[in-house]
C-alpha cells in the first residue's frame, strides 16, 4: 500500500508540474475544431502515455507559409483587429513591449506571454488569423530593427511550439507501452530544452525559459528525492530541505503558496464531509488568505455552482435528442449546435464542445 501510495502522490506532483512546464507546447492543426486544443494538450505522464492519441504537427514549410502569408495581411481591416475572439475579450491585454537604448527588442517572457496571450484561441479560430493578429499586435509596437527582431522570433518560436508535437509523438511511440518511470520524463525535457536551438538563438531561449527551466529542475529533483526507496523519510526531509536551501527565492514562495492551497482544500473536502456551512467554510479561506481571496472564492464557487446547474439542464435535453434519434452517432451536428446555443455562449460554448468531446465523443 505504500508503494502504491507514493506512486500516486509521484504522479500527481508530475501532472501538476509537466501541465505547467509543457502547457506551451500545444501543437498546431489546421482542422481544430472549437475547445479541441483542451483535448490537444498533451501532459507527459508516462504511466499513462500509451493512453494518448498522436497529435498532428504541421510541416515546417506550411508553417513557414502561413507565417509569411500573415505578413502581408497585417494591413487588413481594423475591425478584424480590434474583435478578438470571444474567449479573449474582456481579458487584460498582455504587457507592453520592451527595446534597449540601441532600440533592439528586448526579448523577455513579455514576447513570449504576448505569443501566448493569443495562441490560447487555438481552436476558436485558424492559426493564419492568430498569427496576424500576432504581427499587428508587434507592429502596433514595435518598428526599425526591433520589428524585424520580433517577427524573426516569432517564426522562431511557432515552428519550435509545432516541433514538440513531433517530440511528443515520438516519445508516445518509443514509450508507449511502459510504466512509470521518472528517467523517460527527464529524457523528454531534455529533448525538449536540446531542441529549442534548432530554432531560437541563446538569449531568447534564456529570456523565454529561465524561470520554467529552473522551476522545470526544481521539481525533478524533489520528486527525485520523494521517489528514491532507499532514503529514510528522514533522510528525503533533509535533502528537500536542502534543495530548497539551494533554489531560487520565487520557487520557494511559489511551493509555500502551493502547500497552502493544498493544505486549506483538505481542511475544507473534511469540513464539508462532516457538513460544515458556508460560513464556516469561509471563516478558514479568510484565515488563508484574507477577506478579499476569500469573497474571490465564494464568487468562483458560485459561478461554478452556476455551470453546474447550467449543464445539469443541457444535458436532459441532449439525452432526449440523443434518445430520438436512435444515439449519438446519429445526432446532426446543426441541431446539437442550436441546442449549445440555447444554453451557452462565448468561452462556455467552447468549454460544453470540449466536454461533449471528451465524455460523450459529440
Amino acid at each position: 500500500m505504500a508503494y502504491r501510495w507514493s506512486i500516486t502522490l509521484i504522479t500527481s506532483i508530475l501532472v501538476l508540474f509537466l501541465a505547467f512546464v509543457l502547457l506551451y507546447g500545444q501543437p498546431f492543426s489546421d482542422d481544430v475544431e472549437p475547445g479541441a486544443k483542451e483535448i490537444q494538450t498533451v501532459t507527459v505522464e508516462t504511466s499513462a502515455i500509451n493512453e494518448r492519441p498522436s497529435v498532428q504537427a504541421l510541416e515546417p514549410q506550411k508553417l513557414a507559409d502561413m507565417i509569411d502569408k500573415s505578413a502581408e495581411n497585417t494591413r487588413a481591416d481594423e475591425l478584424f483587429y480590434n474583435t478578438l475572439p470571444l474567449s479573449l475579450r474582456d481579458t487584460p491585454r498582455p504587457t507592453a513591449l520592451g527595446v534597449d537604448e540601441d532600440e533592439e527588442l528586448i526579448a523577455d517572457h513579455r514576447v513570449r506571454n504576448l505569443f501566448e496571450y493569443y495562441l490560447t484561441a487555438i481552436g476558436e479560430e485558424p492559426l493564419d488569423r492568430i498569427i496576424s493578429r500576432i504581427q499587428h499586435d508587434l507592429s502596433g509596437q514595435l518598428d526599425g530593427i526591433a520589428l524585424e527582431q520580433a517577427n524573426q522570433i516569432l517564426e522562431g518560436y511557432l515552428q519550435y511550439r509545432n516541433n514538440m508535437a513531433v517530440i511528443k509523438n515520438q516519445f508516445v511511440n518509443q514509450y508507449g507501452n511502459q510504466t512509470y518511470n521518472l528517467d523517460v520524463v527527464k529524457e523528454m525535457k531534455s529533448a525538449l530544452r536540446e531542441s529549442r536551438y534548432g530554432f531560437l538563438s541563446e538569449d531568447v531561449i534564456i529570456g523565454f525559459f529561465k524561470q520554467e527551466d529552473q522551476y522545470d529542475d526544481y521539481m525533478m529533483a524533489r520528486v527525485g528525492v520523494s521517489s528514491d526507496s532507499s532514503l529514510s523519510g528522514a533522510e528525503k526531509e533533509q535533502l528537500i530541505n536542502q534543495l530548497d536551501q539551494h533554489s531560487p527565492q520565487w520557487i520557494i514562495e511559489a511551493s509555500q503558496r502551493a502547500n497552502l492551497v493544498s493544505n486549506v482544500r483538505t481542511k475544507e473536502k473534511h469540513l464539508r464531509a462532516e457538513g460544515a456551512t458556508e460560513d464556516e467554510i469561509y471563516s478558514i479561506r479568510q484565515q488563508a488568505y484574507g477577506v478579499e481571496g476569500a469573497e474571490n472564492l465564494r464568487a468562483l464557487d458560485e459561478q461554478r455552482a452556476k455551470w453546474r446547474r447550467l449543464v445539469d439542464l443541457y444535458r436532459v435535453d441532449l439525452n432526449s435528442m440523443i434518445a430520438s434519434v436512435g444515439g449519438s452517432s446519429n445526432i446532426d451536428d446543426e441541431l446539437l449546435n442550436s441546442l449549445r446555443s440555447q444554453y451557452f455562449e462565448g468561452p462556455e460554448l467552447i468549454r460544453i464542445k470540449a466536454i461533449d468531446k471528451v465524455e460523450l465523443g459529440l
